[in-house]
């Protein structure tokens, strides 16, 4: 729209609709077409995220853009043919500018006539235009006098433009700084504001209120006879929480003596705390007056039953375990609530009847991650790590316990609360990181193919691409200085932000490239001219917008608007100040090497949808013959 009315003040092109139309689409068209595909592209790249939040919203944004390119070069030029027709020269009111003298009936009277649409008494703005004398220079808009002037005077100059490169030099230091600090989520990430009533009831319930043996630490589980999850046909992000992977048990886990004795020695070296390091990430019981470590064993109960007066005892021949076992889960015992219960319902036994053997046992211990709590990553990975080399101890053949061949496959897994599973937890703030880290890179890359392949200039790709490597940065500090955390709305912001960054660039980049003037500072001057009032006005009605969303109570959304107002304004400071000075100073023109304009000076002339040597309006005459 900004370049619908740019077009009023050149009389050449307002030679009626369709020519000023033509120039109008030919100056907006591409350079959309460039902002879409790069913002589009960066939405797709959180396609590849393992995380199916991060997925979910990438893939729906980037429809989202991809529609409102289509509507904007199809249904609004549109829209502005019918309001240019019938709306556009239209008075407000009929009172409006009627002045005062003799004519001023005549002049009401023909306000009046021009006041309703479907009356054809109007002199659209092209015909006012070409009514208007070659001597008579056109009224600008005060925005556009303010960038036009005062603005591109100051950075336009040799010397502004030095000093306005060497302040953001100054400031992309500590950007890099803060953004390098910037942490995954040390707690569940909040859904509402931290001063909201359910927001501090659950905080303080899960941070503030320690352990008790009560609310004990974290169960984690060590299993023998399961090998892994099959998730082949599973879709993650639209079947993942409805539809489960396959269980695929582990061939090699057979419940003869030597599998029963092992797995008994583990359940006693939990109970002694024998194993190195084992103090320091597994609980003691709190009701052993002994303080023995805390465990729930399988192979407790399965020992009793076998040793009993007139049983075989422990352990048992594989040969005899089917129909043994049979009678024991048929047995009987008192739980905790003095209840009686039959074993099967309460072991953790994994007893196929139908084959008659063990296929799965489960052990549970305790470890010291305190229930209903959040942990930071490197809280996890320390315990995970204690855990894993326990693990190993316990599948080595031989360690103290010396596993056989039947049951030396064992893993473990951790429960967890608000956050899920704890290594599950673990494993999604360190996917937080890269896909934030691998996100915006990729994005960026992207931008700067794409700005390449739209100037064929490679110094106003590069310096694009730097000038977008800063936007992020800054903006990821600005996220730091909010004390924000990689979560997966701050995830989503960063890995899409090389899409956002690239707007104004590109527009930038595009008028700079397409300028027919000699000299840089020719080519600047028409750059601001041409497309600095529409830069400036994208960014304001973007600010505005985005403020909506900071009223939000949900965190997602109030993140997402502080993102968007942070990156629009920063976008529009390091491109319209730092970028417009770098093409000022080293920006490509008709005296540059043609090595520094490759690939432009190496395509053949065909390829360009721009001469340097021949006017728009030339080629919109040329086209219309």
């Amino acid at each position: 729209m900004d370049q619908y009315k740019l077009s009023s003040y050149r009389p050449e092109v307002c030679v009626d609709l369709r020519t000023r139309m033509n120039w109008v689409y030919g100056r907006a068209a591409w350079a959309m077409f460039i902002t879409s595909a790069t913002t589009c592209a960066a939405f797709v790249c959180t396609a590849v995220s393992p995380l199916p939040s991060i997925q979910s919203f990438g893939i729906f944004s980037a429809f989202v853009i991809a529609a409102d390119y289509l509507l904007v070069i199809t249904w609004f030029p549109a829209i502005v043919v019918l309001y240019h027709n019938f709306l556009e020269a239209r008075p407000c009111c009929p009172c409006c500018c009627c002045g005062t003298g003799e004519d001023t009936a005549f002049r009401c009277a023909w306000r009046m006539n021009e006041l309703w649409p479907c009356t054809r008494g109007m002199t659209t703005s092209t015909e006012m235009v070409s009514l208007r004398g070659p001597n008579e220079e056109p009224k600008k808009r005060m925005l556009e006098r303010l960038l036009s002037g005062p603005f591109a005077n100051l950075i336009g100059s040799y010397r502004g433009a030095l000093v306005t490169i060497a302040i953001f030099a100054v400031l992309f230091i500590p950007s890099a700084v803060l953004s390098s600090q910037i942490q995954p989520l040390s707690r569940s990430e909040e859904s509402l504001p931290a001063d909201h009533p359910f927001q501090k009831l659950w905080t303080v319930s899960g941070e503030e209120f320690p352990g008790s043996a009560q609310n004990r630490n974290t169960p984690v589980h060590l299993v023998w006879g399961v090998d892994l999850i099959n998730n082949d046909g599973v879709d993650i992000l639209r079947q993942g929480g409805t539809v489960k992977g396959k269980m695929v048990m582990d061939n090699t886990f057979q419940f003869d003596e030597a599998a029963q004795r092992h797995i008994w020695n583990v359940c006693e070296e939990v109970r002694k705390m024998e194993a190195p390091k084992m103090t320091e990430f597994l609980s003691r019981d709190p009701d052993s007056p002994q303080g023995y470590g805390e465990v729930a064993c399988p192979l407790d109960d399965w020992k009793t039953w076998l040793e009993q007066p007139g049983g075989p005892g422990f352990p048992l021949p594989l040969a005899q375990v089917a129909h043994e076992m049979k009678r024991f889960l048929n047995s009987t015992k008192r739980n905790e609530y003095n209840q009686t219960v039959k074993l099967k319902e309460v072991i953790t036994l994994g007893f196929n009847e139908k084959t008659g053997a063990v296929q799965a046992v489960t052990v549970q211990v305790r470890s010291q991650l305190q229930s209903r709590a959040s942990h930071s990553g490197t809280k996890l990975q320390k315990h995970y790590d204690l855990f894993q080399e326990w693990v190993e101890h316990i599948n080595s053949a031989t360690g103290k316990l010396s596993a056989p061949p039947s049951a030396n496959k064992a893993f473990q897994t951790c429960e967890g609360d608000f956050n899920g599973p704890n290594w599950i937890w673990m494993h999604t703030q360190g996917l937080f990181q890269t896909s934030a880290i691998s996100g915006s890179c990729v994005g960026t890359v992207l931008a700067f193919i794409v700005i390449l392949v739209a100037t064929q200039q490679i110094i106003i790709a590069l310096l694009s691409f730097v000038t977008i490597a800063s936007i992020l940065l800054t903006v990821i500090a600005m996220m730091k200085i909010a004390n924000y955390e990689l979560g997966s709305t701050t995830s989503i912001c960063i890995t899409i932000l090389a899409g956002f960054a690239v707007d104004y660039v590109v527009h930038l980049a595009h008028a700079y490239n397409h300028s027919i003037a000699e000299t840089r500072q020719e080519k600047f001057q028409e750059a601001i001219d041409v497309i600095g009032v529409s830069v400036l006005s994208g960014m304001v009605t973007s600010v505005l917008a985005a403020m909506v969303l900071l009223t939000c109570n949900l965190q997602f959304f109030a993140k997402f608007g502080f993102f968007m107002i942070f990156t629009v304004i920063w976008a529009w400071l390091w491109g319209n100040c730092f970028f417009m000075a770098l093409l000022r100073l080293i920006g490509p023109d008709s005296n540059t090497h043609w090595a520094l304009q490759l690939p432009h000076s190496i395509l053949p002339t065909k390829w360009f949808g721009h001469r340097d040597n021949v006017s728009y309006v030339e080629k919109i005459d040329a086209t219309t013959e």
